[in-house]
């Protein structure tokens, strides 16, 4: 561990990377989406019949079950989005009465099953996170702000009544890296990544989930090097 941010924080960012689990088998899969002090992405599950002929499929969390009756077919393929909630049987859409909402912060498993005879190929798309064991090599400190909205209402009376909402915007910074191959870090390709704040003796404090970069300075520093500054938001605050 190098970050040293006060001498006894340490600074890791993980990536937040497609990850893509694939299948080939007949009717009974296990998808899984670890989301573990993270914000869980819902994902998108494509389901192509290779021989045979099904009736229809069921998704199960174990609490919640998601009901498939279309005919799938050799050659047919059913996309599932759990993402956007949308549904497509060889792209075209079908409506469905119900959903299943994955949790964060948890191992979420999905069992599959289809029913009728054949073989089917399965693959599971979805942004998970990928732990880093590399921390910041070094910056000078590391800003959290928690801020609760206020929204302000003038009455036909003219009087400026306040609001407290629940809702809440999260803000980073993290000050005086020192190049650029620091800043390389913090880049993945879903443009997310979470920061994961550790102590001294390597005992994890926070994790600040689906963190991105709004804002980049350039600083010249006491030794005349340039050193760097990143901020930006993220989107809930795991302990």
């Amino acid at each position: 561990m190098l970050t040293l941010v006060h001498e006894d924080i340490y600074v890791y960012i993980d990536k937040i990377e497609e990850q893509i689990q694939s299948f080939s088998g007949t009717s009974e899969f296990v998808l899984n989406n670890v989301a573990y002090g993270s914000i869980v992405d819902q994902g998108v599950i494509e389901i192509n019949a290779t021989s045979g002929a099904y009736t229809s499929l069921t998704l199960s969390t174990g609490t919640e079950t998601l009901s498939i009756n279309q005919p799938l077919s050799a050659g047919d393929k059913i996309v599932v989005d759990l993402r956007e909630r949308f549904y497509t049987l060889n792209e075209a859409p079908f409506l469905l009465d119900g959903f299943l909402e994955l949790e964060d912060d948890k191992d979420n498993t999905l069992a599959l099953s289809l029913t009728g005879t054949g073989t089917t190929e399965v693959k599971y798309k979805r942004n998970q996170i990928v732990e880093n064991q590399m921390d910041l090599y070094f910056c000078t400190g590391i800003d959290i702000s928690d801020n609760t909205e206020i929204i302000k209402r003038t009455n036909v009376k003219g009087e400026t009544k306040i609001y407290k909402t629940a809702k809440k915007e999260y803000q980073w910074s993290i000050n005086g890296l020192w190049n650029d191959t620091e800043i390389q870090k913090f880049n993945s390709s879903s443009g997310l990544f979470r920061l994961r704040l550790v102590d001294e003796d390597g005992v994890e404090m926070e994790k600040l989930a689906n963190c991105i970069i709004s804002s980049f300075q350039k600083n010249s520093s006491d030794s005349g090097d340039y050193t760097y500054t990143l901020n930006g938001t993220f989107e809930k605050i795991f302990d």
